[in-house]
């Protein structure tokens, strides 16, 4: 229905005439005297307005219900016609034109007086908080969430209810994320511009950022805390008060925790991990383009993990014994030997490959290994490294006395001696086989077995002489 005055319809001039008629006299007028005038004591114009807000709500309720029946009656074709000319009309850059004289009144408001703002804005909250009541707020805005709140809750308890309302909700997300997606996608297939200028655009931002002021947050984010501590020191009286609220939020976290749930979510998340990791790594290996600089990352990330392996390692080795001690007992009752097996078998086996393919690969690794940990590889320090070896097995003898001819023994009675015999047999007859037919062989061995053992007498002999002269 058109807008009128009587019966005659208002032209564009008379509704601009009463709205601006309207604005003066609001600005004319004084503000307390208008409230007063429009709420005065008898209450009736405020009484007017509440009853009018259901009819109000009612009316664009009705409107918007009346409005949709009448475009969906309409055919397809032509709602999306209507839809396409009213936003045909709508003028995209008079909204540019719009944010553009926005843009530059604050650009010269801020030129020529920076503060100028800022000044009134903090006069007026200034004012504000010094003449609210805080106590009365905070309790207004306490009620208010809580009212709030228990909506919520209520419309979720009707919605629990009807599931299927729910599951369509819930259904929501998907065709959401896949209309996202191709924006997130968008967005990015833009981003891909040079790199020297992507990266002058990020540290040109950076830049910009004014870190003295990111470092004064910090600064007063750990006063702050050391202000906390502070006062909790002093409430404690030389103790931390704050271990008693610490101690009272934990109990009741924990008592609300259920642990068997938890703990299934933990081993779930991590089982699914294991499913998802080996299905993709599974997929990548059948793939030798993506494969390929992948396991160059594998790489990079097992050189930084190295690295960061070898620091916490440092730090443990500075643990107490007793934390020790717990950590090993951990370790030996959680750790699954078996799935530690099944990874030095697939090691060994790739390794196997790796040496096939390239010999010279596992050699170069364990010199730049002995390097690394400091290692001689001298004939001296190999002798020195096996006398100590023999002290420590010689120490634990003497500890478990008769524990190695048990165990040996042990290990002896089992020997099925009938096939240990006939072991021996068929590896002495094929070793005789294959000496007959190369009798070239058999003189070189003959020469070399008689000079060691030869020189072993001469060396043992020797010994004993010079053993003998020592003792006068």
């Amino acid at each position: 229905m058109d807008a009128q005055v009587g019966s005659a319809p208002l032209t564009v001039e008379q509704m601009r005439d009463i709205i601006s008629s309207l604005v003066q006299g609001i600005n004319a007028s004084d503000p307390g005297e208008l409230a007063r005038e429009l709420f005065r004591d008898d209450g009736e114009f405020a009484s007017d307005l509440i009853a009018s807000v259901p009819r109000l709500v009612s009316a664009a309720s009705q409107t918007i219900k009346a409005f949709a029946e009448s475009v969906e009656g309409m055919t397809p074709e032509k709602g999306a016609e209507l839809v396409a000319g009213a936003h045909a009309r709508i003028s995209g850059a008079e909204f540019a034109e719009a944010v553009n004289a926005v843009s530059r009144l604050i650009i010269r408001i801020h030129e020529q007086n920076p503060e100028l703002l800022p000044e009134a804005k903090v006069e007026t909250m200034a004012d504000f908080m010094l003449a609210t009541d805080f106590g009365k707020l905070r309790k207004a805005v306490t009620y208010r969430a809580n009212e709030r709140l228990d909506l919520l809750r209520r419309e979720v308890e009707v919605l629990g209810d009807n599931p299927m309302a729910l599951i369509n909700i819930f259904s929501v997300v998907a065709p959401v994320v896949n209309d996202l997606l191709p924006v997130l996608k968008a967005v990015f297939d833009i981003l891909a511009l040079p790199a020297e200028a992507v990266t002058y655009a990020l540290f040109k931002i950076l830049q910009d950022i004014e870190w003295q002021d990111f470092a004064a947050i910090i600064n007063g984010a750990a006063a702050f805390i050391v202000n906390v501590h502070r006062g909790s020191m002093i409430l404690g009286d030389g103790s931390l008060y704050t271990r008693g609220p610490f101690q009272r939020i934990s109990s009741e976290l924990v008592s609300a925790l259920d642990g068997q749930v938890l703990a299934e979510a933990i081993v779930a998340i991590g089982e699914e991990g294991e499913a998802f990791s080996t299905a993709l790594a599974n997929k990548v290996m059948e793939d030798e383009s993506l494969m390929m600089p992948l396991l160059e990352a594998v790489v990079f990330v097992a050189n930084s993990s190295f690295r960061a392996a070898a620091s916490i390692l440092e730090k443990a080795n500075d643990l107490p014994r007793e934390t020790l001690s717990k950590m090993v007992a951990a370790v030996a009752e959680d750790l699954e030997v078996g799935e530690l097996g099944r990874t030095l078998t697939s090691l060994a086996t790739f390794n196997h490959r790796i040496i096939v393919e390239n010999p010279e690969l596992i050699a170069g690794l364990s010199r730049q290994t002995v390097t690394a940990l400091g290692l001689d590889a001298s004939p001296e320090a190999a002798a020195s490294w096996l006398n100590r070896a023999l002290a420590s097995y010689n120490g634990w003898v003497d500890r478990n006395p008769g524990l190695v001819a048990k165990n040996v023994g042990g290990f002896l009675a089992e020997v099925d001696t009938r096939e240990l015999e006939r072991a021996a047999r068929a590896t002495g007859n094929q070793l005789a086989d294959a000496l007959s037919r190369n009798p070239a062989v058999i003189k070189p061995l003959m020469k070399a077995a008689i000079s060691v053992l030869g020189t072993s007498i001469k060396g043992y002999v020797k010994g004993l002489v010079a053993a003998r002269k020592a003792r006068g």
